[in-house]
């Protein structure tokens, strides 16, 4: 039985974004495996929780899995239990605005300064009333923002040395001392300059200058559902532009073109044909 991904979180189906963030902070703390260390299923319950989050935290893919569920990959959908661990800390940290008051100390996956989510890609794709009424594969040629080769995508060089952060003295937060007509007070945040880990690099990748991507021409296979007509899309996960300095990659969306027939007009799954028919009064 394929598990709900309302359940999982713990939501109804009619919950809120802001209500879905705040269940998925919640038990994303209870099963984090910095917190589990000797449980060896947190990491299991802490993928499925955070794959589940990035799916109905995306107002486009919580309608897709609302109108399909957990078996719509014939339209795109990706399905579910896909994730490895570094997508759910990507998902984490994107969702978690503050680790060290999250953690009350900061994580061992520590924030990369300028970590940015990738941009989603649309294209077109024109098909005949033939290719949509079997289904077709096309592989189409498109330009986008691959992961850089030379760094792995983290903008940082293999051989990059990292340092103490000279904000925080690798503590990995900053206090803040403010006076005011009723004393002193001090405020303890997380270093704005490594993100709570302690340490930063100030070393680039030079063949990206940092950002971790590049330009790339790729070839990309796209498989159209037969019965698929013009203004449906596909989203096909994780093929948009790739993420900055590591951050989760973009989507790519096909929206579907229908090509004129020479013969037959279309009308939602019935064809058309207009056959003049003379005849003697």
């Amino acid at each position: 039985m394929p598990k709900d991904l309302y359940e999982i979180l713990g939501v109804s189906p009619d919950t809120s974004m802001e209500e879905i963030k705040r269940a998925y902070r919640k038990r994303a703390k209870e099963c984090h495996p910095d917190a589990n260390p000797n449980d060896p299923d947190a990491e299991r319950r802490f993928k499925e929780l955070s794959e589940a989050y990035s799916i109905l935290s995306d107002p486009q893919k919580r309608r897709q899995y609302d109108t399909f569920g957990t078996t719509g990959r014939d339209i795109g959908f990706p399905g579910f239990g896909n994730f490895d661990i570094s997508e759910a800390m990507r998902t984490f940290m994107e969702a978690v605005d503050d680790m060290t008051s999250f953690f009350g100390g900061p994580s061992r996956y520590g924030r990369r300064t300028g970590t940015r989510p990738g941009e989603d890609l649309r294209i077109s794709i024109e098909l005949t009333l033939e290719e949509l009424f079997t289904g077709v594969t096309k592989k189409i040629e498109m330009s986008r923002k691959a992961p850089c080769p030379e760094c792995g995508g983290t903008g940082i060089p293999a051989d990059a040395k990292e340092i103490v952060c000279p904000t925080c003295n690798g503590r990995g937060q900053k206090s803040t001392t403010r006076a005011t007509l009723l004393g002193t007070f001090s405020t303890i945040t997380t270093c704005p300059e490594c993100h709570g880990t302690g340490r930063i690099t100030t070393a680039r990748c030079g063949k990206c200058s940092g950002e971790g991507r590049v330009d790339k021409t790729d070839r990309i296979e796209v498989k159209i559902p037969k019965g698929a007509s013009d203004g449906n899309y596909l989203v096909i996960r994780d093929k948009g532009n790739a993420g900055v300095a590591g951050g989760r990659p973009g989507n790519l969306i096909v929206f579907i073109k229908e090509k004129p027939h020479k013969i037959f007009e279309r009308r939602g799954n019935d064809l058309l044909y207009e056959l003049p028919i003379s005849f003697s009064a």
